[in-house]
């Protein structure tokens, strides 16, 4: 599983092309929407899709994947069943790596070796647990990896230099997601992509994906050119939000305009 990903990520390198990660949250509008919606992604120039699984309390999360969450669980389903539909959409899409995001409480219930062993199943690529801190997830580590799939960790902007160099060197095989909505709120968007570049130089031969509340294609372009690609999931579920009878149209074009913007 993890030479989807990894294969991936050395394509976009060798190309010189930034890396484009888009994300739903699984059962936003409803469960069996989500092969649909993982697919208009991929028509849409996305490399990586992330799934987010979503848990009643996403602090790690902004308000527009908070809203999501709750309309998620108005109809609570277990890790398995947002498996199923993980399953599905991996029978029509055989090559494009999937990150499943989770809260850690979510792994625990069915017990972290059997749901390491589900999502492996399911086609899971790659795993980021958003609350987990570094230094308490070498144990969750541990079974992602002999599951056979990428542990993402997630950095965000106070993450002191010699933490971060500790972070990007253990995953100099796979990637980063630098959070810049994590550890406080950043305001100051030049700032933040200074200190990205800042972090990013650290790692010299590690992937960082950014997460910046990327909405337009100018910034995505703007924070692409500061790391190795970029991370756009609150963007995408406010258009999942909206709805509406032409919501598949409407993912594939907002992703196309934020990949042609990567290209350009």
């Amino acid at each position: 599983m993890t030479e989807r990903f990894r294969k991936q990520l050395a394509r976009s390198a060798s190309a010189d092309a930034p890396l484009l990660a888009c994300g739903v949250v699984g059962g936003d509008p409803y469960l069996e929407a989500l092969p649909e919606l993982l697919g208009a992604l991929v028509r849409g120039g996305a490399d990586v899709v992330e799934v987010i699984n979503p848990t009643s309390d996403a602090a790690y999360h902004g308000t527009v994947i908070q809203r999501a969450c709750q309309r998620a669980l108005r109809e609570p389903f277990a890790l398995h069943e947002l498996l199923e539909q993980i399953r599905r959409w991996r029978d029509e899409d055989p090559t494009t790596p999937l990150l499943l995001s989770s809260y850690y409480n979510q792994f625990l219930a069915p017990g972290l070796e059997r749901a390491c062993s589900a999502m492996v199943d399911a086609g899971v690529d790659a795993v980021s647990i958003v609350d987990l801190p570094w230094r308490e997830a070498e144990h969750a580590r541990g079974y992602i990896k002999d599951a056979g799939m990428l542990h993402i960790p997630v950095m965000a902007p106070t993450t002191p230099d010699a933490r971060a160099s500790e972070i990007l060197a253990s995953a100099k095989e796979g990637a980063v997601i630098w959070a810049g909505h994590v550890g406080g709120d950043v305001s100051d968007r030049a700032q933040a992509l200074e200190r990205l570049i800042d972090q990013c130089a650290l790692g010299a031969t590690t992937s960082v994906l950014a997460s910046l509340h990327v909405s337009t294609p100018a910034e995505a372009r703007a924070v692409a050119m500061a790391c190795h690609g970029v991370l756009v999931a609150s963007s995408v579920v406010w258009l999942v939000e909206g709805k509406g009878a032409d919501l598949d149209e409407r993912l594939t074009s907002f992703v196309e305009s934020l990949r042609q913007a990567l290209d350009a």
